[in-house]
Parts: structure tokens; C-alpha cells; sequence
């Protein structure tokens, strides 16, 4: 099985892509796939988010554990 997901970047002009991947990749994996068909910097933060049907955010799915050490 594969998933579509569709990316928004707002920024100067809107950036819509759409990318296709496995469902076994991880979401680090997407994030990689993300970053190299929008060309961001490799070091970006990132965090993905759960929402329900109307798109409110239920909770972030942060890609990398940030410690408050």
C-alpha cells in the first residue's frame, strides 16, 4: 500500500506538492522526502500533527525528542 499526502508550504507563494509514499516508511523517511522536494535545509525542525476531520490539531508528533536538559 502506498499514501498520497499533500504538502502546503506558505511562504512568499504558496507551495502545494503532492508526494507518494510506501505506507511501511517511517515519518522520518517522509520528512527526508519532504525536505528534498522542497529543498529546505537538511537541519530544519520538524514536527508532524494528528488532526480530526476538520483538520483541528489533536496533538504533535515531534520527528526529534527535545529534552529540556
Amino acid at each position: 500500500m502506498r499514501y498520497i499526502i499533500q504538502i502546503h508550504l506558505e511562504h512568499k507563494t504558496d507551495v502545494i506538492r503532492d508526494i507518494e509514499i510506501p505506507a511501511e516508511k517511517s515519518l522520518k523517511d517522509l520528512h527526508d522526502i519532504i525536505i528534498d522536494s522542497l529543498r529546505l535545509e537538511k537541519n530544519e525542525m520538524a514536527s508532524f500533527y494528528k488532526t480530526n476531520e476538520e483538520f483541528e490539531l489533536l496533538y504533535e508528533i515531534p520527528l526529534f525528542k527535545i529534552d529540556d536538559k
